[in-house]
């Protein structure tokens, strides 16, 4: 019987031999709900606190107030908005939290505290384009506040939207599109590391979008980056694995040894009820060569 590794790259699942087991890792969708979970819940409320890094402390279901000249009523039902919301959120309710934070915005168009709630929200309810829409506005809305706004506050902001844009990469599928998309991750990644040089994540998303980019000498740096924040970071680990697979690869198919580079799998359906299978005899790595000969 013969036996194949299956590359894909970032932006797809991998097949792996793990003790004599092959069996598929970071699937573009897990890559995306990972770093929306990594985001926090709620948006800090005070212009200018500087939170020890993004999600670490002091963040409330508080609109800011003073936003697009709001009173009183307003502001209260929109606390009582975002409270349920973030009620909802926390018990795993997460279309009902939608619903909470849209009502809100429609009363406070302006508040940020929802426009970054909802867009985590729909990002894990894998609705891309209203996440993507809901930190674009949270980017122009904080750039609009100047130098009274955290530069890691607005990081968060460009990283909701690197995320929803690879959500979008992989659950779409527009081949003739993946190079636009993927290059415009890229450049909120890039932003948001800018912004805060130690934000885990943001070098995490950087290197899938590279990845995707087939831009592995690049991918690889950014994964690097990242295991330099925190050397124990399994996504970071296995995502730089996959990279060095597909740089061995690269390596192997320019001495000839093999015959082509497997496109990456955009379609799981026909993987999602697999067993895995041992494998046996050869290690895998000598099986590839000599199938691929």
């Amino acid at each position: 019987m013969k036996r194949y590794r299956i590359s894909v790259g970032a932006i797809g699942a991998r097949e792996v031999q793990f003790r004599g087991t092959i069996m598929i890792m970071a699937s573009a969708s897990d890559q995306t709900a990972h770093l929306y979970e990594a985001m926090p819940k709620q948006f800090p409320s005070v212009p200018g606190h500087t939170p020890e890094k993004p999600g670490a402390a002091d963040f409330s279901a508080e609109p800011i107030s003073g936003v697009g000249g709001s009173n009183g009523p307003v502001l209260e039902e929109v606390r009582r908005l975002n409270k349920a919301g973030l009620d909802n959120y926390n018990n795993g309710k997460l279309a009902e939290a939608a619903e909470r934070y849209r009502k809100g915005l429609e009363l406070l168009p302006d508040n940020p505290v929802g426009l970054y709630t909802l867009g985590v929200v729909t990002g894990q309810l894998n609705l891309y384009e209203e996440s993507k829409e809901n930190f674009e506005r949270l980017v122009r809305l904080l750039e609009s506040r100047g130098t009274e706004v955290d530069p890691g506050i607005l990081a968060t902001g460009h990283q909701g939207i690197g995320v929803a844009l690879l959500g979008l990469l992989a659950a779409e599928d527009p081949q003739e599109q993946t190079l636009d998309i993927a290059s415009k991750a890229e450049l909120e990644f890039r932003r948001a590391a800018e912004l805060n040089h130690e934000y885990l994540e943001a070098w995490l998303g950087l290197g899938v979008a590279l990845h995707s980019l087939e831009r592995l000498d690049d991918a690889e740096a950014a994964f690097r980056k990242a295991l330099a924040i925190d050397p124990n970071n399994q996504p970071a680990v296995e995502r730089l694995r996959s990279v060095l697979e597909d740089k061995l690869e690269k390596r192997l198919f320019d001495l000839g040894y093999l015959s082509k580079i497997n496109k990456p799998i955009r379609d799981f359906t026909p993987y999602e009820n697999r067993t895995p299978i041992k494998v046996t005899g050869k290690p895998l790595s000598e099986i590839i060569i000599e199938e691929r000969r």
